[in-house]
């Protein structure tokens, strides 16, 4: 269990450094998608969530084409799989 939270946690900390103005939120699922593989998981648990703006009051935000402006609020929610454990990397709000 303590290997797939640290996935998980590392895989946040890869997303959040892509967070840059511009990029759009389904790049950022995808690097999320493809961290947690190449760190040893199995894949993702749920459709991982990444919404930016507005779009982070949505509930369960599938990520679009929405591209981030500077200072806007962004929502991350990811589960990573690793062996036979799940582990839910609870949601991020990051603003600027």
């Amino acid at each position: 269990m303590r290997k797939a939270a640290v996935l998980a946690s590392d895989v946040v900390e890869s997303a959040i450094k892509l967070l840059k103005p511009g990029i759009r939120e389904f790049e950022v699922a995808a690097e999320i998608e493809y961290q947690m593989r190449k760190r040893g998981g199995i894949g993702a648990a749920f459709e991982s969530i990444v919404a930016f703006g507005s779009r982070a009051a949505l509930p369960h935000a599938r990520p679009t084409a929405k591209r981030l402006r500077k200072n806007e609020l962004v929502v991350l929610d990811l589960g990573a799989i690793l062996g036979k454990i799940l582990q839910r990397h609870h949601p991020y709000r990051i603003c600027g």
